[in-house]
C-alpha cells in the first residue's frame, strides 16, 4: 500500500490525542466519537473506512465506520463480525511501534476485505489505543479462497497474477480476475488487460508465455527497455576497457604523461563500475 508512513503517523497522532483526553479527565464516549470522526476525515490515500479508539481502564471503546456513517460502542456490540476490528485495536496495547494487521474478510455492512493499522500512546493509567482501517479492493488468490471462488481460478499460477474481489452474488462470495505476470504475454491480447473469471469460463484457462523473440511489443515493452539498457551498459563498460588499454599502452607518450595517466585510469575504472551497477 502507498502512503504507509502517513497512515502510521495518523494513527499514532490519534492515539496520542485520546491519551491526552484521558490524562485531562475529559475522555468519554462523545469525545471519543468526535475524535474518531475527525480521524476518518484525515486526508489519507486510500481514505480511512473506519476508526476505532479504546481506553480499557475507562471501559471506553468506539468504532466509527465511514460508509454508511455509524458509531458502534464496544460494550453494546461485540458481535463476531466486529471482533477483528477490536482485536486489531487491542493488538497495539503492549507495543511501542505501530502495528499492521493481516487482511480479513468481513460480512459487516458491505462485505469485503479489510486491513488496519493500530498504535497505543501514553503510559500507565493514561494509555490509549487507536486503529485506522481501510477497505482492500482485491487480494492475491489463495487456495483457501477456492471454495468462495467456486473452484480453482482458470489462471496458470506460474505465469499469471490472480486477484480475488468481493461480489454481490449471494451464491458466490468472491470473484476473480487474471492477467499475465510481468515479463509474460498472451497471444490473445498481449496480457496487459485483466480478464474476469466469467470471461475465462468462456475462453478457457489463461496461460502466458515468457517475453522473448516474437513476443507482443506492448506487453513486453519493459523487457525490451531492460534489454536495451543492458546492451548500453555493456557497450559503455567495453568502451572504458578499450580506452583504458589504449592509455596504458601510450602512458610513456608525452601528451598522456602530462595528463597524469594514472588518474585517467582511475576515472575510467570508476566509470566502468558505474556502468556495471
Amino acid at each position: 500500500m502507498k502512503n504507509v508512513r502517513e497512515y502510521e503517523a495518523a494513527v499514532a497522532q490519534t492515539a496520542r490525542a485520546l491519551s491526552e483526553l484521558v490524562e485531562q479527565g475529559a475522555a468519554d464516549e462523545a469525545r471519543a466519537a468526535a475524535l474518531a470522526r475527525a480521524a476518518a476525515r484525515a486526508p489519507l490515500h486510500p481514505p480511512p473506512a473506519a476508526v476505532a479508539l479504546g481506553a480499557p481502564q475507562l471501559h471506553l471503546g468506539v468504532l466509527y465506520i465511514s460508509d454508511p456513517p455509524r458509531l458502534i460502542v464496544f460494550q453494546q456490540n461485540n458481535s463476531a463480525t466486529l471482533q477483528q476490528f477490536w482485536r486489531t485495536l487491542a493488538s497495539a496495547w503492549n507495543a511501542s511501534l505501530v502495528l499492521w494487521s493481516n487482511a480479513w474478510y468481513s460480512c459487516e455492512g458491505n462485505p469485503g476485505w479489510w486491513g488496519g493499522t493500530a498504535a497505543a500512546r501514553g503510559a500507565g493509567p493514561v494509555r490509549a489505543a487507536a486503529a485506522i482501517f481501510r477497505r482492500i479492493p482485491a487480494l492475491p488468490c489463495e487456495e483457501s479462497m477456492y471454495e468462495w471462488l467456486g473452484g480453482p481460478p482458470l489462471c496458470d499460477p506460474v505465469t499469471t497474477d490472480c486477484e480475488a474481489m468481493p461480489t454481490e452474488n449471494e451464491e458466490q462470495r468472491l470473484q476473480y480476475r487474471c492477467k499475465c505476470s510481468s515479463g509474460h504475454w498472451h497471444a490473445g491480447g498481449g496480457g496487459l488487460a485483466w480478464l474476469s473469471g466469467a470471461t475465462l469460463s468462456d475462453t478457457g484457462q489463461l496461460n502466458c508465455t515468457p517475453c522473448g523473440l516474437g513476443s507482443h511489443p506492448a506487453a513486453c515493452l519493459a523487457e525490451a527497455y531492460r534489454a536495451s539498457l543492458l546492451a548500453a551498459n555493456l557497450a559503455g563498460m567495453l568502451l572504458c576497457l578499450v580506452i583504458g588499454f589504449i592509455i596504458f599502452k601510450k602512458r610513456k607518450c608525452k601528451a598522456v604523461a602530462m595528463g597524469m595517466w594514472t588518474v585517467l585510469e582511475v576515472v575510467l575504472l570508476g566509470a566502468m563500475l558505474m556502468y556495471g551497477s
